[in-house]
């Protein structure tokens, strides 16, 4: 009898290292897999018999094949994740904001600098109409640049708005496939746990607290429930899809606003405060100039004798968009501070005035000069970016980290597994020559006793 359960003994030995060695070749063919977890075989030892000699052991039973999956470490990774996605686009948004603002090269403040240099021109020739036209080309060149920066800021939150627009409808596809996982899993779960459906959960939680700032919380039975901003989006096997109204705020079905977080966090930060900041700091500018050119201008008298008109238009409300120069005649500037008939006055006074607007403090309720105005818009820009920046890299720095301690948990190491395949190989050896040597004995104990002197 015991020569049977040795076979039997030898058997189990052979089915345990033959499932390891066919878990460590998944492990390996699945090295560069994105998600995938580490697998091991989870072995114990079979019940014992009791034999004449007393309980003898039985072999070894697999109870199971797991992951080397860490919770906590997921926790922390996807709430590093979630972080990082946030900083990070809005650091490359800012970016983005910054060089379309184009300081100090190609910005607002050269030209700036230019219509007061032309105006100091003019003041020097009055009479002369290539220093006009110079200064009304300097006017235009200013005003171009301020609707350009403005445009171009108009730009970015239209792509903003069409990559929110993209991410959501992504979310919302990974939410549906979340929840057709839990229906396969919770069908699976009933025979042994589905490692390789889990490891495809794992990841869309991953890649849904990166883009949107989700937790994932896993039930007994391997499904997942997902909440967004307290509102649980997927549960069991149906899923809630999120809706993006026109002021790129996010809605549940109820209409409750979702606040994101992750990516799409950033995006919205983005379009609700960074760039509305930044684009009304613009318009003061652009109104301020206005209304010291204008109001300067109205005290000088063009060498027709009429008092001088407006000579930059704005719409109320978006003025860096709409500013204009409305004088097109460089005869029409009021240089001179008397009228001109019955002779015409070029004394230019008035164009001196109009250039030392260059030091008044006409700009942010009289505390700043109109280029101090635009000093600290490329200032407070240039800080709000470094600070993102620094914000972004140093939760990357955090969340490499983070990754790098999961990875080292559940991830495939190339030389751990041929070390655990050759130490399953010398076990299936080993088995295998239990079995060889027990089979030898029952072929003396079957076919050769009895046979002495024959």
């Amino acid at each position: 009898m015991s020569e049977f359960v040795s076979l039997q003994t030898a058997l189990s030995g052979l089915r345990a290292t033959q499932a390891r060695m066919d878990t460590i070749g998944h492990n390996m063919a699945n090295v560069d897999t994105p998600g995938y977890t580490r697998q091991i075989v989870d072995l114990t030892e079979a019940a014992p018999y009791q034999s004449v000699s007393g309980w003898m052991g039985a072999g070894v039973d697999v109870t199971g094949i797991t992951r080397a999956r860490d919770a906590f470490l997921d926790a922390r990774v996807r709430s590093s994740s979630d972080t990082q996605a946030g900083f990070q686009t809005r650091a490359d948004l800012l970016q983005r904001t910054e060089t379309v603002l184009g300081e100090p090269s190609s910005g607002i403040s050269g030209p700036l600098a230019a219509v007061w240099s032309a105006f100091e021109n003019a003041a020097s020739s009055p009479s002369d109409s290539g220093a006009r036209t110079a200064a009304l080309s300097a006017l235009g060149n200013l005003t171009t640049r301020i609707q350009q920066v403005s445009s171009g800021w108009s730009q970015v939150a239209g792509d903003v708005k069409q990559s929110l627009s993209a991410s959501v409808t992504d979310v919302n596809d990974k939410l549906g496939q979340l929840a057709k996982l839990n229906q396969a899993i919770g069908s699976a779960s009933s025979s042994g746990a589905p490692n390789d459906l889990l490891d495809q959960r794992d990841l869309l939680i991953d890649q849904l607290s990166t883009e949107v700032g989700a937790t994932g919380i896993v039930s007994p039975d391997g499904t997942a429930r997902v909440v967004i901003g307290g509102l649980s989006v997927v549960d069991g096997s149906s899923s809630t899809p999120l809706t993006l109204r026109t002021d790129g705020t996010i809605a549940g079905p109820s209409g409750l606003t979702v606040n994101a977080g992750g990516k799409i966090g950033g995006y919205q930060s983005f379009l609700s405060t960074d760039l509305p900041g930044y684009q009304a700091r613009l318009d003061g500018v652009a109104t301020d100039l206005a209304t010291a050119l204008n109001a300067q201008h109205a005290a000088g008298f063009s060498p027709d004798g009429q008092a001088g008109g407006p000579l930059l238009t704005y719409t109320p409300g978006v003025a860096a968009s709409t500013l204009a120069v409305v004088l097109t005649d460089p005869s029409k500037l009021a240089l001179s501070s008397a009228a001109g008939p019955p002779f015409p006055t070029f004394n230019g006074v008035n164009a001196q005035a109009l250039a030392d607007l260059r030091t008044a403090t006409s700009a942010s309720g009289g505390t700043l000069t109109l280029g101090g105005a635009v000093t600290s818009l490329v200032s407070v820009l240039a800080a709000g970016t470094a600070s993102a920046a620094s914000s972004a890299a140093s939760q990357s720095s955090l969340l490499q980290a983070m990754t790098s301690a999961r990875q080292g948990a559940q991830g495939v190491s190339i030389d751990e597994e041929m070390t655990n395949m050759m130490e399953a190989q010398r076990a299936y050896q080993a088995a295998a020559r239990v079995m060889t040597a027990v089979d030898q004995n029952l072929d003396t104990l079957v076919n050769h006793t009895g046979m002495a002197g024959r």
